[in-house]
């Protein structure tokens, strides 16, 4: 077993010296997962070089991918080689073509979804965090008034973009991997998802920001 996650799990197999994964979709993903989108996706990944790993992948979310070898640890704040590369890696994601295939990503009622599946086993978390959940609720219709008010483009995002979801090699190969919470989504989404799950410093965030854009922060 490579991996067991929430919605998979990913087993390593050998067939004439090549390394391959297989990854079997989990009983809850179908709670989460939308596979029409992350089989669009997942394809033009393949197909724009963010994604050279992967083969094959049925409606029903079996996968088969190459297995990476030689990975290194991505570490955009001490490795701006990487940082560089993962940000070309994401604005050629968010140039992926919309479809009809593509679904339209509300972060907060998927991660709704996710806490009711929690509440099955750990009691109600809704209540629990009744408080917090105001305040994501006022900030998520301010953010969306927002967007309307300004008319912020709405792109393809893969939307569980952080550090380990980006494998680099010892050569200097670069895999954007998992495109199951793909969807259509503010490109900020994906930018603001590196740094605050990885605790970045100020400083580090206004280099990635600026790495994405292109030019210094005005």
């Amino acid at each position: 077993v490579v991996q067991a996650g929430l919605t998979n799990v990913s087993f390593k197999f050998t067939v004439k010296d090549i390394d391959y994964v297989y990854r079997h979709p989990g009983g809850t993903a179908g709670n989460l997962i939308d596979r029409r989108t992350e089989l669009y996706t997942q394809y033009k990944a393949k197909e724009m070089g963010l994604d050279k790993s992967f083969i094959y992948m049925d409606p029903t979310g079996w996968k088969i991918s190459y297995y990476i070898h030689d990975i290194i640890k991505c570490d955009f704040v001490k490795n701006q080689e990487q940082l560089k590369k993962g940000m070309e890696f994401l604005r050629k994601t968010h140039e992926i073509p919309i479809s009809d295939e593509v679904k339209i990503f509300d972060n907060v009622k998927e991660g709704k979804k996710l806490w009711q599946i929690a509440s099955l086993t750990k009691g109600n978390i809704f209540k629990e965090f009744e408080e917090i959940l105001k305040k994501i609720d006022i900030v998520d219709k301010y953010l969306k008034e927002e967007r309307k008010k300004y008319n912020i483009k709405m792109v393809v995002s893969h939307n569980d973009v952080y550090e380990p979801n980006f494998i680099t090699t010892k050569n200097g190969d670069l895999y954007l991997i998992d495109w199951e919470y793909a969807g259509i989504m503010d490109e900020a989404n994906d930018i603001c998802g590196i740094f605050t799950r990885c605790g970045y410093d100020e400083k580090s965030i206004e280099r990635l920001i600026e790495e994405y854009y292109g030019r210094k922060l005005t």
